[in-house]
């Protein structure tokens, strides 16, 4: 029910199970049940309902599966703990807990859990420091280990084509994430499905194509606001806020901005980046300047112990936009220096060349 987006009658299961563990003091199905309540409620409430929560009772709930030794819901609660680490830009921490979800569901000699984790660990390496080179061979690698496994081969598509596209493939890149979105599409109505967008519109933005990245992430958009999805929809809106305002709608892009705000987890990193940098070009762009410059900022702030070296690149690029429209050139100057950078130690050349190509027309004029 929760991997359809069914989550009313996933609560109703819960429910169940919850007083079935009660009625025979199992601690061990209690445990499994708050599990998968924690990522319901994430999914499906409000922010204020569970933001904050999540890694601290994730973990809280592995204790009592160690004592049982439950291998298998140890791998399900370890990657519980990595996806919290993962919104927050802690790649690091996400990337030993994968690893050690992936330990637990080999012990367990459970593959559905195995391939799960792989998963996370391949996105972990895509959006993370991991240098493009070698996250391509991660992800390829993992593809491989886990021949036959569609909800795999649909996800990580996705993120070979955000990887390609970095470098400039972009033919194949599209090849791949309209193959990836078709795989999930064929296994049914899913949230894994409906989230596709979030590596395609990087694709075509790099492309140079907003208007082909705003289709892709309303179609998402759209899904998950009919499943009542929250978590993955807050950063699609602010996405979608982006794809917007670079084909020039700024009141559009506001709009969304607002929408990616009230949908956004404090512990989100990125989606609370998103919209602070699309509401401050949108701000610079109305002349509200002092405002403008304090959201990219801030923007700058969030993204700065993160390891999330493209969104900290872009968010100081946009930075620089603010700053230009300031007339503070050569801060603006500084903080594009910084974005090539960055960009440079990802591997994306794509994104290098128009940072460069920006820092070059300032200097110029």
């Amino acid at each position: 029910m929760l991997e359809i987006g069914e989550f009313a009658s996933a609560e109703i299961f819960l429910d169940e199970a919850t007083e079935c563990a009660a009625a025979n003091d199992d601690a061990r199905l209690h445990a499994r049940a708050s599990l998968v309540r924690l990522l319901l409620r994430a999914h499906s409430s409000p922010p204020e309902h569970w933001s904050g929560q999540l890694a601290g009772d994730a973990e809280a709930i592995m204790s009592v599966l160690e004592q049982a030794q439950d291998n298998a819901n140890l791998a399900a609660a370890a990657r519980l703990v990595a996806l919290a680490h993962g919104a927050a830009g802690r790649y690091g921490d996400s990337a030993d807990v994968s690893s050690r979800a992936i330990e637990y569901a080999t012990l367990a000699g459970d593959e559905r859990q195995r391939s799960k984790a792989a998963c996370h660990y391949a996105q972990v390496a895509t959006y993370g420091p991991t240098p493009v080179a070698d996250a391509l061979r991660r992800c390829e690698e993992i593809l491989e280990r886990t021949s036959g496994d569609r909800r795999t081969e649909g996800i990580v598509s996705g993120l070979l084509a955000r990887l390609h596209a970095m470098q400039g493939n972009f033919g194949h890149a599209r090849l791949l994430y309209t193959r990836g979105h078709g795989v999930l599409q064929d296994m049914g109505r899913t949230v894994v499905a409906a989230s596709t967008s979030i590596d395609s519109c990087s694709v075509e933005m790099l492309a140079g194509d907003p208007a082909a990245a705003e289709r892709e992430l309303r179609r998402d958009y759209a899904e998950l606001e009919q499943m009542g999805e929250k978590v993955l929809l807050s950063t699609i809106a602010g996405e979608l806020a982006r794809a917007v305002y670079a084909q020039a709608d700024y009141d559009e892009a506001h709009r969304l901005s607002v929408s990616a705000q009230r949908l956004a987890a404090d512990e989100d990193i990125i989606s609370q980046a998103l919209w602070r940098m699309v509401r401050a070009k949108v701000l610079a762009q109305r002349g509200t300047l002092p405002e403008a410059q304090r959201f990219a900022r801030k923007a700058v702030e969030l993204l700065q112990p993160t390891g999330d070296l493209v969104s900290k690149a872009e968010a100081l690029m946009d930075l620089a936009e603010v700053l230009q429209f300031a007339g503070a050139v050569e801060e603006a100057q500084a903080a594009l220096i910084e974005a090539c950078s960055l960009f440079e130690r990802k591997g994306d050349i794509v994104s290098g060349g128009r940072a460069q190509e920006r820092l070059s027309a300032l200097a110029a004029a």
